[in-house]
């Protein structure tokens, strides 16, 4: 043995022969993960409003996929126990193209964490109170039983199936309502919409923990459910309209300061000026830009940046100009 593998050994070793048999066993599963063939180096963690070449990596292998009517496509997995994959995660496999969300995770002695993985078969996409739109992946079944699949009366005739969504438990899925409405379909011409009638938050609360959303047919209402934005309920979004106003003409005297102002009806979240020369304060709604007493300044133009807190940008150019 080298005097270097010793000193590994040393550094795993335990107080106890169970906690020494632990390390051995975490130390092999982390030099054998990336070697062994059922390795996936193509996992990543998925998440809501986050850049898709921003997800992190997953160290993780994935085996013994399978395919039931109850539970879809599954596959069992192995991370290591520092970097576990737990319940309520979603997994992007991007060589794949496909997404997972995690059902099952457990800690295996405090050696592993091994658990299961589901596939999901669907975007569940919807509007917020805000007006902001959500795409969540999620695993659905159609859970209609024992009945025709069809209710009505001499008005119409309406769809009674009813499908069970299972997707991550978060701050935007938590508070999915009774009567919030879904296009549910790959019909895209003559979709079906659907309804929330139960929205259980509690019975998978392990973890992250998962929704579990039972939804039922509703009738399209061509007032308000676009089927161009995928939405029921559409409300156009609002932007905000900014623009950078100021007193005198667009100039900045070496020396000197100038005061300007965003004018919307938003939150301006961020003002940024494009040259090193000129410096910026910003408080809120406004900023002040000042430049140095340098002469080699004169002539310079330099552009100011006002950022909204939803996106929106107004861009005013200056030029620097010698002192009275």
């Amino acid at each position: 043995m080298s005097f270097k593998h010793m000193k590994t050994m040393l550094s795993y070793s335990g107080n106890t022969l169970r906690q020494s048999k632990i390390n051995d066993a975490r130390m092999l599963m982390n030099n054998q993960l990336m070697a062994d063939p059922s390795y996936n180096p193509d996992m990543v963690f998925w998440k809501f409003g986050i850049k898709a070449d921003e997800f992190e990596k997953i160290g993780v292998k994935t085996f013994d996929e399978r395919y039931s009517s109850a539970n879809g496509f599954t596959v069992l997995f192995n991370t290591l126990i520092d970097s576990p994959i737990v319940v309520g995660d979603i997994i992007y496999d991007k060589r794949r193209n496909i997404y997972w969300v995690c059902t099952e995770s457990y800690n295996r002695d405090e050696i592993l964490c091994a658990g299961k993985l589901t596939r999901c078969n669907y975007w569940m996409k919807w509007q917020g109170e805000n007006e902001e739109i959500f795409e969540y992946p999620a695993f659905e079944i159609n859970s209609t039983q024992y009945n025709s699949g069809e209710t009505g009366n001499k008005t119409m005739t309406l769809g009674s199936s009813q499908h069970l969504i299972t997707t991550v438990a978060d701050k935007n899925t938590i508070p999915l309502n009774h009567g919030q409405r879904f296009f549910w379909d790959r019909n895209i011409t003559n979709p079906t919409v659907f309804k929330i009638t139960q929205n259980d938050t509690t019975a998978a609360n392990y973890d992250k923990g998962l929704v579990k959303i039972t939804i039922t047919e509703d009738q399209y209402n061509p007032e308000t459910d676009s089927i161009e934005e995928w939405l029921c309920d559409y409300k156009p979004q609002i932007r905000n309209a900014v623009t950078i106003t100021y007193k005198g003409s667009p100039v900045l005297r070496i020396g000197g300061k100038k005061t300007i102002t965003a004018a919307t009806d938003g939150v301006i979240s961020l003002w940024t000026v494009d040259n090193s020369n000129v410096a910026i304060i910003s408080n809120g709604n406004t900023a002040e830009i000042s430049c140095g007493n340098g002469e080699d300044y004169i002539g310079q133009s330099f552009k100011v940046t006002a950022t909204l807190n939803t996106g929106e940008t107004s861009v005013c150019e200056f030029t620097i100009v010698g002192g009275v």
